[in-house]
């Protein structure tokens, strides 16, 4: 089975780099098509995994999670898109993989109501299970989410800022585009917990920010310099994405800031606890990140569908937690519980250690 996940990953990666377009190479040469079909061949559901995009520490964790609950339970995952986002692209590889024939879909979109909007209906007409997850698929579409509770993410990162800035401060946040709603919620969530906060007058925000970096890592790299060297913001508020996923970069760029950061006068705080940032946090290149659990996307997304399968009922959310990882805990920050909320925050919000991972 081992070897078989590995083949799907490397053919996912071929497609994707070989072509730039993965539908485009799917239906040029039934690639996909002959490959799903021998998986059924022998025995096996083949589910379909669409992500962001393919590229990057937060969704080569994905990956691992799908490709190991594949492993465990005998199923196929293919893990199918773009190398960088890309909206067009991943509608396309969306249809590809119901042309191909997969058993089920998992989709990240990138732009949902879009998504709902321009193939809904095929979606819908398909008759296969779906599931969201990362970002919500619209009810009338999937069966499940899988993921984080965005609007908490915000709160949960919001609060961290707070205790180190009680007394408030200017701050400038970064966020991936302007329709990604996983991106607003965080946005809103930070701020409503600033406006809640003793001191909810004294937050300012940059009239330059937010900032946008599109997904594009690089690019969210000379923004981030570009900010701390014109504005000194007393926070830099990074949503996700951005300058820590391009980690020597992102060294470079801050290593003039570390002492301020020491101090506690500059505070970076981040989503995502990736690998590769906690790192950073390790160096002092960083003051808070709260991270959700990539890895567990991957690996429930591709559960439920199996699950479904099996006329087994599943839960309509499977919030996978988040982790609260800074300069002390960096080396342990990984392992804790998840961090909950109150009651009055969130009405559903079943979390992993309430459904039981299936025997391998």
């Amino acid at each position: 089975m081992k070897n078989t996940n590995y083949l799907v990953a490397v053919l996912a990666f071929f497609l994707v780099n070989f072509s730039g377009n993965v539908a485009k190479a799917a239906k040029s040469d039934n690639t996909l098509y002959n490959y799903v079909k021998s998986e059924h061949q022998s025995g096996k559901r083949v589910y379909g995994i669409v992500p962001k995009q393919t590229g990057g520490p937060f969704f080569s964790e994905i990956e691992k999670g799908c490709m190991d609950a594949a492993e465990q339970i005998g199923v196929t995952c293919l893990y199918f898109g773009e190398q960088q986002k890309d909206a067009r692209a991943q509608l396309k590889a969306i249809q590809a993989l119901m042309d191909a024939n997969v058993d089920g879909l998992a989709i990240a979109g990138l732009r949902t109501d879009w998504i709902h909007k321009t193939i809904g209906k095929q979606l819908k007409d398909w008759g296969k299970p779906i599931i969201g997850f990362d970002s919500p698929l619209s009810m009338e579409l999937a069966r499940a989410y899988v993921g984080t509770h965005n609007y908490l993410l915000g709160r949960a990162l919001g609060r961290e800022i707070v205790k180190l800035k009680p007394n408030g401060g200017s701050y400038c946040i970064h966020a991936e585009r302007p329709d990604s709603p996983n991106h607003n919620d965080r946005i809103r969530g930070v701020e409503d917990i600033f406006r809640e906060s003793n001191n909810p007058g004294h937050w300012q925000g940059i009239a330059a920010c937010p900032i946008r970096h599109f997904g594009h890592a690089e690019l969210g790299a000379k923004q981030m310099k570009r900010i701390l060297n014109k504005f000194a913001p007393d926070i830099f508020i990074s949503t996700g994405g951005g300058a820590q996923f391009v980690p020597q970069t992102y060294r470079k760029l801050v290593s003039p800031w570390r002492d301020k950061i020491a101090s506690g006068e500059l505070v970076i705080a981040s989503i995502d606890t990736t690998p590769g940032q906690v790192e950073l946090l390790k160096e002092g290149l960083a003051t808070i990140n709260v991270g959700q659990k990539p890895y567990e996307m991957g690996y429930w997304a591709v559960t439920l569908l199996n699950m479904h399968d099996n006329g087994q009922p599943i839960p309509l959310v499977v919030n996978t937690g988040l982790t609260l990882c800074d300069q002390r805990n960096y080396a342990t920050c990984a392992q804790q519980k998840p961090i909950t909320f109150k009651v009055n925050e969130v009405k559903q919000n079943l979390t992993i250690g309430q459904i039981r991972r299936p025997q391998s």
